[in-house]
């Protein structure tokens, strides 16, 4: 088993990332605390950084684009833009930061966007990136049919090609036990969020 790598997650500096410059200095700034990896989530919100810019700077830190966050919507709408701008960053991990509105209304809702989601993962899979989704508390909500969210996705969705990036906070919040969900989620999680949470 090769050692974790543990990553800067952008979303958490993204106030200093909305522009080209500003994602260069912050990423420096990450390397020299002594990041090796980031995960790309809410930054250019003023001016997008191209996918290839993004990489030579990453490049020319040491640092690598471990995921991203991007919205399902972009992977509805264009799957090729999504693999063509994760392959120039080098990145084999394309993860959404949780569902979209038409999928969290009942049970029928979240299924039928597991399904959907796992057709999303097999496309990204043939490319050779993995879809991963990433979760809030309201998974851990019953639904109509008795089940938990999170149980809808696990069940519904196809394991080959869905994978989850279980944020350990909120399945605390919501919760649920974070070791448990680990173990359940073994050989479909390969990427975590960890991040406080007194208890």
């Amino acid at each position: 088993m090769s050692k974790p790598i543990v990553a800067a997650q952008m979303y958490t500096c993204r106030d200093f990332c909305k522009n080209p410059r500003e994602i260069a200095e912050s990423l420096k700034k990450l390397a020299d605390i002594g990041y090796t990896a980031v995960q790309s989530s809410g930054i250019g919100k003023e001016e997008p950084i191209a996918p290839a810019e993004m990489k030579r700077l990453c490049d020319d830190l040491g640092l690598t684009v471990c995921c991203t966050h991007i919205s399902f919507d972009a992977m509805r709408d264009d799957i090729q833009k999504v693999i063509a701008d994760h392959q120039a960053m080098g990145c084999s991990y394309a993860g959404i930061g949780g569902a979209p509105k038409d999928a969290r209304v009942d049970a029928a809702s979240w299924s039928a966007f597991a399904k959907e989601a796992s057709e999303v993962g097999a496309k990204l899979k043939e490319a050779g990136i993995t879809f991963i989704y990433h979760n809030h508390s309201q998974e851990f909500a019953k639904m109509d049919d008795g089940r938990r969210i999170m149980d809808i996705l696990f069940e519904d969705s196809d394991p080959e090609t869905f994978q989850f990036e279980p944020d350990l906070y909120w399945v605390a919040h919501g919760g649920g036990s974070p070791v448990a969900w680990l173990k359940k989620f073994a050989g479909r999680c390969d990427v975590i969020h960890l991040k406080d949470f007194a208890i």
